[in-house]
């Protein structure tokens, strides 16, 4: 009489549920799984102290693609490929908060995250500094991550613009002291050049380092004078000249 030896049925996968991530950044996938067939217990190849029988279940899992190799007791390999998806990332809001001066380093962002789970960790790339505001930033673009306390992780991008100067010029000058001179104020380091006139349109003043009331070693009498000022600065890359002209009144 033949006796029949009956062979295992073939190792697959019954069910593959794998459940993505809560959030971008967060590591809490899921992966649960069923096998039939092949001779149990079952290891994966990257555990191969924890057998199991029937059912496999991990959490804690990176988004991207996996691929394990199952080994059952007879030694027979099933490749097991899934993957943990990820939702995209929110946008965190960044605000420009001061441009910069023309070839300076003063501009400032803000970031603004969505969502109330504070407090937030901010991770400016290519900056060493934390926190929602960061100042003295050249002209350029800024990427951000901001990390909530639930490990969740917003991403957003600023861009830091050059603004040409703001410049006022005094309305009244008093050269109480030797040390005051009449030049505009701006909030930008700029070159400029002044010109003064008297009520008469006479020049009496011409330089770049502003007027002392002085004209031919003499103090210039009280009265009202005309200025004309050029500053000059380059706005991303491009040279720019700006006039300014107006009046003003000189006391003793």
């Amino acid at each position: 009489e033949n006796l029949e030896i009956s062979q295992p049925e073939v190792l697959k996968i019954a069910t593959l549920e794998p459940l993505g991530t809560s959030c971008y950044g967060k590591s809490d996938g899921k992966i649960n799984l069923s096998i039939q067939g092949g001779v149990a217990p079952y290891h994966f190849d990257f555990d191969p102290g924890n057998p199991f029988s029937g059912s496999f279940q991990k959490d804690q899992l990176d988004p991207g693609k996996y691929v394990w190799m199952l080994i059952d007791s007879n030694g027979c390999v099933l490749p097991v490929e899934f993957e943990i998806s990820s939702p995209l990332p929110l946008e965190v809001d960044v605000r420009l908060q001061k441009p910069a001066c023309p070839g300076e380093s003063n501009g400032e962002l803000i970031a603004i995250p969505k969502g109330q789970n504070g407090p937030f960790i901010f991770d400016w790339k290519t900056l060493s500094i934390t926190g929602d505001l960061v100042t003295g930033l050249s002209a350029g673009v800024y990427g951000l991550e901001v990390t909530d306390s639930n490990g969740c992780v917003s991403v957003g991008e600023g861009k830091v613009s050059e603004a040409a100067p703001e410049i006022r010029m005094p309305t009244g000058f008093d050269p109480v002291n030797k040390d005051l001179i009449y030049q505009g104020v701006s909030n930008c380091e700029t070159a400029f050049e002044l010109w003064i006139f008297n009520r008469w349109g006479q020049l009496i003043f011409f330089g770049n380092k502003g007027w002392d009331g002085m004209v031919s070693g003499k103090e210039a009498p009280s009265g009202t004078y005309s200025y004309s000022v050029n500053y000059y600065y380059e706005l991303e890359g491009v040279a720019k000249t700006s006039n300014i002209k107006g009046q003003f009144t000189l006391v003793r």
